[in-house]
């Protein structure tokens, strides 16, 4: 039950753990902004991603019979989330108009199609990479959790 718990905390954190403002708050998104979340891929990339997320959790045996259930409540949050006002908001401060400006003549060439057509599998095999990865070092995460489970602050 705890990795299904630690899977929720992933997710939860992968989809809302940016800071999202309120109206006041909250720079205004540029319009250059929104149009470079959607020339990224928009909704469609960020699903993707939250699927390459899930499908390193669902290689536990014990996240794998919940993988359906987590699924479909992500495709029901992206849908209810405002993931595309805060990108386009994240993209209108990180970026200058003009650098906006620069990336979408790029996107819009052959070149930048092809970036914008593979991202989704870039993001995919990334995440295949870091499953392998923690796999691989999961003795140590273990070992070093056993360690600080034993072990008491000194006073």
């Amino acid at each position: 039950m705890t990795i299904l718990r630690n899977t929720f905390a992933v997710l939860l954190l992968a989809v809302f753990g940016t800071a999202t403002f309120t109206a006041e708050q909250a720079p205004a998104a540029s319009p250059q902004g929104r149009d470079l979340y959607k020339a990224l891929g928009g909704d469609t990339l960020t699903q993707k991603t939250l699927e390459a997320i899930l499908s390193i959790a669902g290689r536990d045996p014990k996240v794998a019979p919940y993988e359906g259930i987590i699924r479909t409540w992500l495709q029901s949050s992206l849908s209810s989330s405002h993931i595309d006002d805060d990108m386009a908001r994240y993209y209108s401060t990180t970026f200058t108009d003009k650098e906006i400006k620069d990336i979408l003549a790029f996107l819009k060439t052959p070149t930048g199609q092809k970036v914008v057509n593979q991202m989704p599998g870039v993001i995919q095999h990334a995440a295949n990479l870091s499953g392998v990865m923690m796999e691989q070092n999961r003795a140590n995460l273990e070992q070093a959790l056993g360690k600080k489970s034993t072990t008491r602050p000194r006073r």
